[in-house]
């Protein structure tokens, strides 16, 4: 059985929308929360949460800000 390996291209592609997303989301995060007029505090841990755990920190972090 013979198990086809993804290409470079491929992988160097799902490289970049990872980095990109990764990037992109903290920094909505922290410019909303402080657009929010919540404390910085609040805005750091955001950050912390979304960074450290990408999806259920930004599902939690909407949910908190609502």
């Amino acid at each position: 059985m013979i198990i086809a390996m993804p290409s470079l291209v491929t992988l160097m592609a799902l490289f970049v929308i990872l980095t990109i997303l990764f990037v992109v989301t903290p920094v909505y995060v922290y410019k909303d929360a402080i657009g929010y007029e919540m404390s910085r505090k609040f805005a750091v841990l955001s950050v912390m949460l979304v960074i450290f755990f990408p999806v259920v920190g930004f599902i939690v972090y909407l949910f908190i800000k609502k």
